[in-house]
């Protein structure tokens, strides 16, 4: 089996290269932006699944400079469905694509999204992420004591990106649109009371809420757990 992960180093794509690399079957093919530009000979090939890691989650970058969250996430996108041979092609999106699709970020998830023929392929639309490599996002923010732009209120759907990574591959035969995240929600705002953070709010609301969850879908309060364990660790480095 033969698999291409685009997006290979990204927080998604280095844990989705740990799982596949885990089974001595498939043969994985990392794709980075360094190498994307010499992957012209990778076009010849036919894969079983090409997984499309590869679009920033940048929402606030894209809302700054929306012309380059188009060619990084809209463009790119269409080439890489486009130039390719594959069996079976993989879309993560964001539930983004859905909740907000008249802001820049959502919208350009979801014109990624009607690029993929959802009858033959699937679309992932991924909920929040955590883990210990993620340096972005309202939840580092309230860590770190800055500015969160969304409304405090904002219910968000935190998944390990590992676990996130898991039932991606658990679904990669199936069809359609799904969504991935935890089965239920917590506020930011009960985030910050938790770890006593000094964060400013303000912005919209921002609800990040996973729709149909699976029965195997984590409980969100292990966010909590990965806020601990961060504690645990800065007291053992001081």
């Amino acid at each position: 089996m033969k698999i291409a992960i685009f997006g290979s180093q990204g927080f998604v794509g280095q844990e989705l290269v740990k799982i596949f690399k885990q089974e001595p079957g498939p043969y994985v093919e990392e794709i980075t932006r360094e190498n994307y530009n010499f992957s012209d000979y990778l076009k010849t090939f036919e894969f079983d699944y090409i997984i499309n890691a590869a679009c920033p989650s940048k929402r606030f970058e894209a809302q700054k400079h929306p012309q380059w969250d188009f060619n990084e996430t809209v463009l790119k996108t269409s080439k890489i469905y486009n130039s390719f041979n594959f069996k079976k092609f993989i879309q993560i999106s964001s539930v983004s694509a859905r909740s907000q699709p008249n802001i820049i970020y959502g919208n350009h998830r979801q014109l990624a999204e009607n690029i993929v023929d959802k009858d033959k392929h699937l679309i992932i639309r991924l909920g929040p992420l955590f883990g210990k490599n993620n340096n972005k996002g309202a939840l580092f923010d309230i860590l770190n004591n800055k500015k969160v732009y969304v409304d405090k209120n904002s219910q968000y759907s935190y998944i390990n990106v590992e676990k996130a990574a898991n039932l991606i591959k658990e679904n990669i035969n199936k069809t359609g649109i799904i969504e991935i995240g935890a089965k239920n929600s917590i506020s930011l705002d009960e985030i910050a009371q938790y770890v006593d953070s000094n964060s400013e709010f303000g912005g919209c609301l921002d609800n990040q809420i996973i729709e149909n969850p699976g029965p195997d879908y984590p409980d969100v309060s292990e966010v909590l757990g990965f806020i601990d364990e961060r504690k645990d660790d800065k007291v053992r480095k001081s």
